[in-house]
């Protein structure tokens, strides 16, 4: 009986750890179900979004600013740009590690797990869920060619080329914008160079300024905010031309990481058309590890099934 007990704990356990990995990859499924409706319109929108709170975002037009300096880099307190002072924050450690809390919502009851996070910059970033903190239920690593999912209990497994996910192309998300979400930095869509204030158009919406790439804007817009006494990016936005579709991901708090500010709370909304879906991530224990190997799953045992992406969503009924 005590078995049973347990293993039908373990099995919802591992249930829960599957739809929080899930949680990133809904939004790949957004992107392929609604690709026709993304590429519709012309005038893109920006969330309203509270950066400190993390409240629900409502679409509002971004207005440039008035006057002589719409558009131009902006200078801040200390007399450098907006766009080099975020720069100068960017961390030079290769590696990082720690632990993490997370919670989904998608409508229904908040599901929360613990699990830890390592990230090994332009090499990868690896999440893993797991169970009172000893019993690794699932994994997710991001990696410049592939996204690759791991469900533990019921040894199968999820691994996508990102040009096999066209939409994500046309979308402009891939490793490079992932990376700089979750390393608090800028980027350039299509482009791993390092960002320049040529790169953007910079906007006032107020308190905020709102820095927009340029180039590399196809059916999604890359939108980034940070305050003149900021040297951080406190949200970045990707959001359709017509509205349909978005994700915004805040930072609520940062932690001081080898002397450099670094992001301990970040929300993440992701929205396609009537479905909306939150991801909090809170980090603790982040430390550097410049020795960081190769982190990378090796799956070559044969004990794992390989599924596609949407068959293991529509068993979880996302």
């Amino acid at each position: 009986m005590k078995k049973d007990i347990y293993r039908m704990k373990k099995k919802a356990l591992c249930q829960w750890a599957l739809i929080l990995l899930m949680a990133p990859a809904l939004l790949l499924v957004g992107c392929r179900s609604s690709k026709r409706a993304v590429q519709e319109g012309s005038s893109a929108t920006a969330p309203a979004t509270d950066a400190t709170t993390g409240a629900s975002p409502s679409a509002v037009t971004v207005q440039p600013a008035t006057g002589e300096d719409s558009g131009k880099a902006k200078k801040g307190k200390k007399g450098n740009s907006v766009v080099a002072r975020i720069n100068a924050n960017r961390q030079t450690a290769r590696g990082i590690r720690g632990k993490m809390n997370l919670t989904l919502r998608t409508g229904s009851s908040p599901l929360s797990a613990s699990g830890t996070i390592k990230m090994k910059r332009d090499e990868i970033i690896q999440i893993s869920i797991t169970a009172l903190g000893l019993l690794e239920l699932g994994r997710m690593e991001l990696t410049p060619e592939y996204l690759f999912i791991q469900d533990r209990y019921h040894k199968r497994y999820i691994k996508a080329n990102w040009n096999d996910i066209p939409s994500l192309q046309s979308a402009g998300i891939d490793f490079t914008a992932l990376q700089a979400f979750f390393w608090n930095e800028l980027y350039v869509p299509g482009s791993r160079a390092l960002p320049t204030d040529d790169d953007y158009e910079h906007k006032s919406v107020s308190p905020k300024i709102c820095l927009q790439p340029k180039l590399g804007q196809q059916v999604m817009e890359a939108l980034f905010y940070t305050n003149d006494d900021k040297e951080l990016v406190q949200q970045t936005s990707l959001v359709a031309r017509n509205g349909k579709m978005r994700f915004d991901g805040l930072c609520r708090s940062w932690t001081r990481l080898d002397g450099k500010q670094f992001p301990a709370d970040m929300y993440m909304a992701f929205s396609v058309g009537d479905k909306g879906y939150t991801l909090e991530l809170a980090f603790t224990r982040l430390q550097v590890d410049e020795a960081m190997g190769d982190i990378a799953t090796s799956l070559s045992d044969g004990k794992y099934t390989r599924v596609e992406l949407g068959e293991i969503l529509k068993g979880l009924h996302l």
